[in-house]
């Protein structure tokens, strides 16, 4: 009964500590809504976005993986990680650093903060090219996962600028499935290749092909450890403010400018530090580009081609948001707080620009479904 009790005062002050939640609204469209593009598991990497010339003499058209490991500093080390509070998940902090990683603080206000397993890498192609700001990049790297994602990292750095200036990756496993020697020291395939930036499509489907038979029932068993990755993702960013999403949502081109312009300059945005300011969230199909206007996307909302996201799968999730009264409100030439959000749920789960000093989200949740409505 007394712990019932902690945990339900526990939660009435996160209740209390969220002051003001505001909507931002943006004149041309660019800056404010998120596309969600469901993506299954075995998708194919989306081509390059910013292709460049091989830096490596190609073997039969591709990379060779020994020049590609040694083309980055790799931080590892076991003796520097650091575990969950209860010790299931092991974590090593910045083990691939951006090259702008120690000015983030001095050149940017918000960092994109996100989450996945190794088979969703090749979404940050897109998202980094969109974003071209601050990231931090927490991946689930279990067993053999670990190798694949050192290999794979170096090869996203390679074939594009802006990932290799902005993104800075830390690395999480399960205790029972860390890598073994044989993957932090193996060099078996160095001479093996890759394909080319140019078929950027082929590359992460055939890294993924060293998964064991053993790994893949593992796999179809393990629980994705969403919280343990948010938080640690959140723990990376070195900027005062946070944008937490899930890797398959794309932001509208110029949204980190928008909130860097907004956060630096608005009094709202400097005076307000228990203020956190939600991102009204649309999914359409996948094979709709991005709309360039709100304009636009009001037009594809009125062609039943977007919705609010999980407005079908579950609507609870988005529906405090009150995407009706945000698509009422005439555009501005700058990003604004729109109106505050009154009627919050307890599933609401919504996308959210944030201080580092949130609190962070609840670790008991392990697994898909309900685990951002916890924090």
């Amino acid at each position: 009964m007394r712990q019932r009790c902690r945990l339900i005062c526990s939660r009435s002050s996160l209740y209390l500590y969220v002051t003001a939640i505001a909507l931002f609204t943006l004149c041309n469209i660019l800056a404010i809504i998120l596309i969600s593009r469901n993506s299954k598991q075995n998708d194919q990497p989306i081509a390059k976005i910013n292709a460049e010339e091989p830096i490596f003499p190609p073997q039969d058209g591709g990379l060779l993986i020994g020049n590609l490991l040694s083309s980055f500093v790799f931080n590892f080390n076991q003796s520097s990680s650091r575990t969950d509070t209860k010790r299931t998940y092991i974590i090593h902090d910045a083990v691939v650093v951006g090259n702008a990683y120690g000015t983030y603080g001095q050149s940017a206000y918000v960092t994109l903060a996100t989450q996945c397993s190794v088979d969703r890498l090749h979404m940050l192609f897109e998202l980094a090219d969109i974003w071209r700001a601050p990231m931090s990049i927490a991946v689930f790297v279990p067993g053999v996962d670990f190798y694949i994602a050192k290999v794979y990292i170096a090869y996203l750095r390679l074939c594009s600028q802006v990932i290799r200036t902005n993104a800075t990756f830390h690395f999480l496993y399960h205790r029972d499935m860390a890598p073994t020697d044989s993957y932090l020291s193996d060099h078996a395939h160095d001479h093996q290749a890759v394909p080319s930036c140019a078929r950027s499509k082929e590359a992460l489907p055939l890294l993924l092909r060293y998964r064991t038979s053993s790994f893949r029932r593992w796999w179809q068993q393990a629980l994705h450890p969403q919280n343990h990755l948010r938080n640690v993702a959140r723990t990376g960013v070195r900027t005062p403010y946070h944008f937490l999403t899930d890797i398959d949502i794309l932001p509208m081109l110029g949204l980190a400018h928008q909130l860097d312009v907004f956060l630096s300059t608005s009094p709202k945005g400097k005076s307000c530090p228990k203020c956190v300011y939600v991102v009204p969230t649309y999914e359409m199909p996948e094979q709709l580009p991005v709309p360039r206007s709100k304009a636009e996307l009001l037009e594809r909302i009125n062609k039943k081609q977007s919705r609010p996201f999980h407005a079908k799968v579950f609507i609870h999730n988005q529906y405090a948001t009150n995407h009706s009264l945000w698509e009422k409100i005439p555009s501005s030439k700058e990003l604004e707080a729109a109106y505050k959000i009154s009627n919050y749920e307890f599933f609401y789960e919504p996308f959210f620009v944030a201080r580092a000093n949130v609190p962070l989200y609840d670790e008991r949740f392990i697994g898909y479904g309900f685990t951002r409505n916890t924090q």
